[in-house]
């Protein structure tokens, strides 16, 4: 008896554990107010390659190899 008494309270409480993990409410989320200075860096990078691709100072084969070298630099972090 004591035994189907700890099951069923473990029960429980693990499925109310999962309801609350997977209630869909947002979770650590940040704001664009405490943003990582190294994720602003990156994206500052990403713009500037952007804005010489509509200049015309980047081709299109250097655009993504650009970006493919800014997405290394970013994966190393």
């Amino acid at each position: 008896m004591v035994f189907w008494l700890l099951a069923i309270a473990i029960t429980i409480i693990v499925c109310a554990t999962l309801y609350y993990a997977a209630s869909g409410r947002v979770v650590n989320a940040t704001t664009a107010g405490n943003a990582d200075p190294v994720n602003i860096h990156f994206r500052l990078q990403l713009h500037e390659i952007e804005a010489d691709i509509a200049a015309g100072r980047l081709m299109p084969a250097e655009a993504v190899a650009a970006k493919a070298e800014l997405a290394r630099e970013l994966l190393r972090q």
